[in-house]
This record gives C-alpha cells, structure tokens and sequence, in this order.
C-alpha cells in the first residue's frame, strides 16, 4: 500500500517538525522532561531532513539524541524546574503551638498533642506533662518533634 511513499527532504523536515511540535503538546501536558528531548531530537532530524540526507541519517540522529539528551539532561532539569513534590502534611505545622493530651517521655512512644485542631502523635527531648504547650520544631514521618 505504501511501498511507493517517498519523501524529499523538505517533506521529511515538515514531518519532523509535526512530530516535534506533536512531543512539546504532550510535554506541555505531561511536564516529566522526556518528550522535550523526543522535540528536540526531532528537530535535529528535520534541520538533518532539509539538509537533504538520506532518512536513515535522519532516524539515527533522531533515536541517538532522542536517547542521550535525557540520560545527559533530565536529572539537571528535574532539579531545577520540576518543583519540590508533594508537600508533606506536616510542614504547614512548624512553629505552631499546640497542647499536649497525653502525656511526652523521652524514653516511651506515645505522647499526643492537638494543634490546629488535629490530633498527633508527639515526642521530645524532655517530659511535657498534659495540658502544657509546646511548639512543633520538626517532624519525623507522621510524629511531631516538639518543645515547650
């Protein structure tokens, strides 16, 4: 059916191009920094294709950078725009105070405290009897490090 399909080069770049602009639409919907690479690869394979070479140049260079630009680059981009990932439930809870009710041991789990309304397990470097205020000043998981 298609065995007389042929390309010329200008042709081919349009089709890379396509292809490029197709991965930037998925990446803009997506945002992992994989397709960006597949985009620029592609436009590596269509500036290729309107040089005029043959198409099995254009498919090499595509597969090689489509394959080192992310092992050479995600991870720099990941860092540096992929944000800081799923907030933890207990950073918005540093620095505020709440009230022990059960009671803090150095020594043994289960002290509780109640701040912004929540329940959490709570523990310390000192015994805090119930009743007494404390501050958040770190988190361990889900327990709550915390001082008077």
């Amino acid at each position: 059916m298609f065995t007389n399909l042929t390309f010329d080069g200008h042709t081919a770049a349009l089709a890379w191009i396509g292809l490029a602009i197709l991965a930037i639409v998925v990446e803009w919907g997506i945002t992992n920094f994989i397709f960006i690479f597949v985009a620029a690869a592609a436009f590596l394979a269509a500036f290729i294709a309107w040089m005029g070479l043959r198409m099995s140049i254009q498919v090499t260079a595509f597969a090689a950078c489509s394959w080192i630009l992310p092992v050479l680059l995600r991870a720099a981009l990941m860092r540096r725009f992929g944000g800081g990932g799923v907030p933890s439930r207990t950073d918005r809870l540093l620095g505020l105070v709440g009230k022990v009710t059960r009671r803090i041991e150095p020594s043994q789990a289960g002290g509780r405290i109640v701040v912004s309304g929540q329940d959490w397990a709570a523990q310390s470097a000192q015994v805090i009897e119930v009743g007494e205020p404390v501050t958040v000043i770190a988190a361990d998981g889900i327990v709550l490090d915390v001082r008077r």
